[in-house]
């Protein structure tokens, strides 16, 4: 009998299909928010008024959203680049690479789609200029794609799930501080978790089909088999 064909689509493995099924879902999620809380009456309405409620009822909370603001993504760059070192004395350079790929794509991404989407005004300042959104958040972008970094080069195989709990933690205390500061509206924090969640997905599948032997799942060594004696 003639030996079986491999196919394409047999090499594609259930990760790189969960992968690619979060950047397409994340990326569209980010294109219905934009269009809805941006450039529907409707949704400008909620999103000021959830913005208006967040501010006026959690203001004791506003100095915890400013160091939140400040400190969050200089501590988070900080660990990045130490976890980064280490992967890079085991010679774990695909995971660097992804980590720094989705921050940088990440930060440059949510910048460029803030100051060039087409955008109404949602009211006047104190001198008549008009104000618009900052759909989506940079600081937020920032915060949350370094916030995968971290994740992505933790130095074990798999993220214990206290770290985890804690990562989803501080990217709740970035997305709030944002808000409560008068920084961002809430959609444009949603905005910047589903940009950077719809980059992360992207990049990690791209890296796992380049380098799908240098790492187990990317941000972990494979750890090594052991030979039949």
């Amino acid at each position: 009998m003639s030996p079986t064909r491999t196919t394409p689509l047999d090499e594609v493995t259930t990760e790189q299909l969960r992968l690619a099924g979060l950047a397409l879902v994340s990326a569209a999620a980010f294109v219905v928010l934009f269009l809805v809380s941006v450039h529907t009456t409707g949704g400008r309405g909620i999103d000021g008024d959830v913005r208006a409620w967040t501010v006026h009822e959690l203001a004791p909370l506003q100095p915890f959203g400013d160091v939140v603001r400040t400190t969050l993504p200089l501590a988070l760059a900080a660990l990045a680049a130490v976890l980064a070192v280490i992967a890079l004395g085991r010679r774990r350079v695909a995971p660097v690479v992804a980590a720094g790929s989705v921050v940088v794509v990440s930060v440059l991404l949510a910048r460029l789609l803030r100051d060039h989407l087409p955008r109404p005004p949602v009211g006047q300042g104190l001198n008549g200029e008009a104000v618009v959104n900052t759909f989506p958040s940079g600081h937020v972008a920032a915060a949350a794609s370094l916030l995968v970094a971290v994740l992505v080069l933790w130095p074990r195989r798999r993220v214990p799930r206290t770290v985890r709990i804690l990562a989803a933690i501080i990217l709740l205390a970035s997305a709030f501080g944002s808000v409560v500061t008068h920084a961002h509206r809430p959609g444009d924090v949603l905005g910047s978790l589903l940009l950077v969640g719809a980059v992360a997905a992207g990049v990690l599948l791209v890296v796992r089909g380049l380098a799908p032997a240098s790492v187990g799942a990317v941000g972990s060594a494979r750890s090594p088999r052991r030979r039949r004696a």
